[in-house]
């Protein structure tokens, strides 16, 4: 199994909680009470905080990561740049879903990877292009001996529930695809 049962099974009750406050919170709708939707609201805070030229120190809660930029853009190459921090956020949050209902559906998977290709239309320094990304191909590789509509049925609840993805401009454009090799 790729994920511990118990962090499964808290993670199912902590859905199971949710769904019970979204279903009393549906019914409060339909008497035309007044809804608190701060009960299904996570709040994240980053600071960002100048180490050097363009050395970045970015803290989230107790974690903290560096950042820099290209030698090519002026930077030190010391650590990632944001675009890579975004686009790691974007595979972590799909290999997250993928672990979850890959071991929720108990399905035998050996190892689940998932690799993002981004291109970023440099122009939009002139000003000629939105500062974005332009378009991601996200590829997700598994070993499994699984039929591939059980592993694409997966496939469409992971990247529905990811937040990161679900949180880049709909106009950008996103490849998925998912690769398949058999167990040995």
């Amino acid at each position: 199994m790729l994920v511990e049962s118990a962090r499964i099974a808290q993670m199912k009750k902590n859905f199971t909680e949710l769904k019970k406050i979204h279903d009393e919170t549906n019914n409060a709708n339909q008497t035309k009470k007044t809804i608190d939707t701060t009960l299904f609201e996570t709040k994240y805070e980053v600071t960002s905080t100048q180490i050097e030229n363009f050395q970045l120190n970015v803290i989230a809660g107790e974690h903290s990561a560096k950042l820099d930029e290209p030698l090519s853009i002026a930077g030190d190459n010391t650590a990632m740049n944001a675009v890579q921090m975004l686009i790691s956020a974007f595979a972590s949050c799909l290999e997250t879903n993928w672990l979850f209902y890959i071991t929720a559906y108990k399905l035998n998977v050996e190892d689940v990877r998932v690799h993002i290709s981004a291109v970023i239309d440099r122009r939009y320094s002139l000003g000629v292009t939105p500062a974005r990304v332009k378009s991601f191909v996200i590829t997700s590789k598994l070993i499994t001996d699984e039929p591939l509509d059980k592993i694409e049925k997966i496939g469409e609840k992971a990247k529905k529930t990811c937040v990161v993805g679900g949180s880049i401009h709909p106009d950008i454009e996103r490849i998925y695809r998912i690769e398949i090799t058999k167990s040995n």
